[in-house]
């Protein structure tokens, strides 16, 4: 909240959830609009978002489900609680967890 880009589009209150759910919502139909017959898999990385405790995971999750669309999924990595952002190792894991994912979910 205290950066310059941060301010200019939200000024001293932050979105709510529901602004956050419809914001997100939006985006991912104007991704299907350009691919209507993809598969899109919403993801979450192995970050503070997928803390425990983190509303984001929810946000995300109540926007899929808002689509109705059954070629969108949600795929959240297992929080790592690395020293900042993941290294090669940690991505590895990552890959694996998401080929995991689209092999049990997506019929090719």
């Amino acid at each position: 909240p205290d950066h310059d880009q941060y301010i200019r589009r939200f000024g001293n209150k932050p979105p709510s959830e529901t602004e956050i759910i419809n914001t997100y919502y939006g985006f991912i139909r104007a991704i299907r609009s350009h691919y209507p017959d993809a598969h899109i898999i919403c993801a979450l990385g192995s970050m503070g978002a997928v803390a425990p405790g983190s509303p984001w995971p929810d946000y995300i999750k109540k926007a899929v489900v808002k689509l109705g669309d059954k070629k969108v999924y949600t795929h959240f990595f297992s929080y790592l609680n690395g020293d900042g952002h993941p290294n090669a190792n940690e991505h590895q894991i990552m890959a694996n967890s998401l080929i995991h994912f689209i092999d049990s979910h997506i019929q090719w």
